[in-house]
């Protein structure tokens, strides 16, 4: 790679924005997929209200003591230890079995102080208290900081009709303070709080029912244009991606009630407007509360992660804090904006193109050329699949574009389950009975299906599409609904944990003999119109971007019609808007182009780029990137690269690093350029701390193999903050690993081969916040879903090549070239590219 060739890649990512995960969501027909993505330590239960105190937001939640989170932007989090060291002595003499694990904490600030209310209770009790502590401050660090305790607020007992846990408080307009309160039994319930003690005005003052449901309770109360708006979960918790919660509203214009859903229902009669429910990663969304913003509305929840980590014995579901962006209809109804889109258009791996759930391909899965589409999965071979994340399988949509080269029975185009659980689509119903393709859905041995008319022809590429509601299942052939059933089950009944393209989710079985040019997934149910719509694709500027004011943006997009096929440049029509204060004001539209830029200037509000596509048939789709003002202490974004032609220097000029201990760079039978030769006994390269804040590395390794744990990259501060790549774990794996203090764990990626020895690969590790792939040739190898950690985050003053944090661990024995470390998010093609010493002798797949 010539050093001209470096520079003209810096340059053009140099007029792309600054990548930061704040204040930022992507819409595609009504979806919003790139709404904040929460880092550090997010794993809590029962979040309370956000509060803002000298500079930094703080939110509790259910867990010893009372749990505390804090944050700088509301973006990353950290732990920040409990509010009570020991639970106050009433508590447990009033509560039998109560051990000073609190549930559901709530917050408001009244006249500079803050009113804590906290539940004591145990599990399937109805003997449960709701208790209030209060501070002058949330800032530990303050010297006036203290939880002084006051004791109960309200209480009750086997007999009573309602149980006293989950408080929610609101501090009205005019000036009054209420809760509300409760959890199964007759519902929900409120009581007036008196605003000079935080205690109840009276210890038998009025309680309102607000709202009843067989399962219901994490009331939460909001204020908005004269009226006032009661939340609520539906459903159960607590059993990970198990859990049912889903979120209702009604609203009333007297705080007391009457609270009536959209329909005119009472909310005590079972009434509750749809707000939110499990989708994607997201299950079992609970405890709502409004997080307002400059810029808007959001609003705060804790989920259960599909993706990531463990609940009890079962895999996924960990207890996650998640932020939403909020918007609110004509009528005055909140929207919560928490839609999501997967497309797999299959260009070289199995990412999609919000780089949300990103698939691996396995056994002989390929990706193939195509003349009409460009490139297709091919997975013809014996036992080709492809593997996608958990998350993806809670969907409503799913689109498919495939040709089948056979239509023998018990194919499986997609299959997604567990156990005897499974969402299918077959290629060909049973023989004897045609080749229509078929949806099919199990539960605990109960079948119901939707099927199509038209027979499915060998050869021929068709669109298949279905749409499940809850209530019916719809289902479309090459863009022509043909069929409706009463489909009642749906993907959350399933809970489909694993899922695959072209195999049972699970079992060996018959593989789909045959290509798909196109995956598409949606979280809610398309429309007829919306089936056949073109699919717009912003490229660039990619999810997570926010703009620096002044800065010269570029953009760039595609787009295909609804069979997947590319359509050309002069269907796009782009459209730039500034939003501020409630003004929307068209800055520029341009027409028939694939990319284009514009100076983004203003500092307030924010900016809308919209990428409209029409199809021959006027159809017209469209896709919305929002963007907002990055912080103005926001660092310019950097890429560095060490073909080591010249040391240890950045070719790049950004980050030049330095040879210690007798680490050398050698040349090879191929002019002027070098490599980095290492011994492994102590010798490594030393760069700049900035090297630590990457979010792409790539690098050709040649390894002569040895100990474990040798480190081909470590950046951080210690054993205590880190990020590193290693060519071996203890099972012999390349393994990725990031740590912070109070960040939540370990987050740990491993690839289920070993590295190579003796032999040029390339190796590459690409983070966007929200998940890591590590790549090995070029080829998504490994992926880590819901990462929310960056190595940034580890505040890194530290940055190694060859050599580890930890004294123990040994040094790399081997040699290195063409390494690249980029604060940006670049693809593996962009990553490749740079890589690339010499062609002749690094060639990939």
């Amino acid at each position: 790679m010539t050093i001209r060739q470096s520079l003209s890649l810096r340059v053009r990512w140099s007029v792309y924005t600054v990548l930061l995960l704040c204040g930022m969501f992507v819409t595609s027909s009504g979806a919003a997929d790139g709404f904040p993505r929460l880092r550090g330590d997010i794993y809590l239960h029962d979040p309370s209200t956000i509060l803002e105190c000298d500079g930094r937001y703080y939110v509790y939640f259910t867990g010893d003591g009372i749990g505390i989170h804090s944050s700088a932007d509301g973006i990353t989090w950290v732990y920040e230890g409990q509010v009570f060291n020991s639970p106050p002595s009433w508590t447990t003499s009033t509560i039998t079995g109560f051990d000073g694990f609190f549930w559901a904490p709530d917050i408001v600030e009244v006249d500079g102080r803050y009113y804590l209310y906290y539940s004591v209770s145990t599990w399937g009790s109805r003997r449960s208290a709701i208790g209030l502590a209060i501070n002058t401050t949330l800032n530990p660090d303050d010297p006036e900081y203290q939880w002084v305790d006051q004791g109960l607020i309200v209480q009750s007992y086997h007999t009573s009709n309602f149980n006293a846990i989950d408080p929610s408080v609101l501090l009205t307009e005019s000036g009054q303070l209420w809760m509300a309160f409760a959890s199964y039994c007759d519902g929900i319930f409120m009581i007036r709080l008196n605003r000079s003690t935080g205690k109840r005005i009276s210890s038998n003052s009025t309680m309102t029912h607000l709202a009843y449901k067989d399962m219901i309770e994490g009331a939460a109360l909001i204020e908005h244009d004269d009226w006032y708006y009661l939340f609520v979960n539906w459903g159960g918790c607590c059993d990970g991606v198990d859990s049912t919660y889903e979120i209702r509203v009604g609203r009333s214009q007297s705080i007391t009630g009457p609270y009536y859903d959209r329909d005119g229902v009472r909310m005590t009669s079972g009434g509750g407007t749809f707000f939110m429910e499990g989708s994607g990663n997201v299950i079992g969304p609970g405890h709502f509360s409004l997080f307002p913003q400059d810029h808007g509305d959001y609003f705060a929840i804790h989920y259960y992660d599909a993706d990531y980590g463990t609940y009890g014995d079962k895999v996924g579901g960990q207890t996650t804090h998640g932020i939403f962006p909020m918007t609110w209809d004509d009528e005055g109804w909140p929207i919560a904006e928490a839609d999501w889109m997967a497309n797999y258009r299959f260009a070289s791996d199995v990412r999609d193109d919000r780089g949300r759930f990103h698939g691996l391909l396995h056994e002989d899965a390929t990706i193939v050329a195509d003349d009409t589409y460009g490139s297709v999965l091919d997975l013809s071979a014996d036992n080709a699949y492809v593997e996608l994340p958990s998350g993806v399988g809670f969907a409503r949509t799913y689109v498919a574009v495939v040709k089948a080269n056979d239509l023998n029975e018990g194919q499986r185009i997609f299959s997604l389950g567990q156990g005897d659980d499974e969402i299918l689509l077959t290629p060909a119903i049973k023989a004897g009975r045609g080749t229509r393709p078929q949806l099919q859905i199990t539960l605990d041995g109960v079948t119901q299906t939707v099927t199509g008319t038209d027979d499915l022809e060998e050869g021929v590429w068709t669109h298949l599409a279905v749409t499940l509601d809850g209530e019916e299942a719809a289902f479309y052939f090459n863009g022509e609904l043909q069929a409706l059933a009463d489909v009642s089950l749906s993907p959350l009944d399933i809970k489909p944990m694993n899922n695959r393209l072209g195999k049972h989710h699970e079992q060996d079985s018959d593989v789909f003999n045959g290509s798909i040019a196109s995956f598409r997934i949606y979280s809610w149910a398309l429309s007829p119109d919306e089936i056949v719509e073109p699919v717009p694709t912003i490229d660039h500027p990619g999810v997570g971007t926010s703009y620096v004011p002044g800065m010269d943006l570029r953009f760039s997009g595609s787009a295909d019609d609804f069979m997947g096929v590319p359509l050309n440049e002069d269907t796009l029509t782009w459209q730039i808007e500034w939003h501020h204060d409630g003004v929307n004001e068209r800055i520029t539209e341009i027409t028939s182009v694939a990319d284009s830029n514009v100076v983004l200037s203003q500092e307030e509000g924010f900016y809308r780029l919209i990428l409209r596509a029409s199809d021959d048939a006027n159809r017209v789709g469209q896709t919305t990137l929002d963007l907002y003002p990055a912080p103005v202490d926001t660092p310019e974004p950097w890429t560095a690269l060490y073909s080591f032609d010249n040391d240890a220097q950045d070719d790049l000029g950004n980050l030049n690093g330095s040879l210690r201990s007798g680490a050398q760079t050698v040349g090879v039978n191929r002019g002027a350029d070098h490599y980095l030769q290492l011994d492994g006994s102590n010798d490594y390269v030393n760069l700049p701390a900035q090297a630590g804040q990457w979010r792409s590395f790539g690098a050709w390794i040649n390894w002569d193999g040895g100990n474990n744990y040798q480190r081909i990259l470590d950046t951080g501060v210690n054993t205590n903050s880190y990020a590193f790549v290693a060519t071996s774990h203890h099972l012999g794996q390349p393994v990725f690993e990031m740590v912070i203090p109070n960040g939540g764990g370990t987050r740990f990626l491993e690839y289920s081969d070993p590295l190579p020895t003796d032999e040029w690969i390339h190796m590459g590790l690409i983070m966007d916040g929200s998940q890591a792939v590590m790549y090995l040739n070029g080829q998504a190898m490994a992926v880590l879903q819901s990462t929310n950690l960056l190595p940034e985050d580890t505040n890194p003053n530290k940055a190694y090549l060859g050599r580890s944090m930890f004294a123990t661990d040994p040094y790399f024995n081997g040699n290195m070239d063409g390494v690249v470390l980029s604060s940006e998010v670049l693809s593996i093609d962009e990553l490749m590219s740079l890589c690339e010493s010499n062609s002749e002798l690094h060639l990939w797949p």
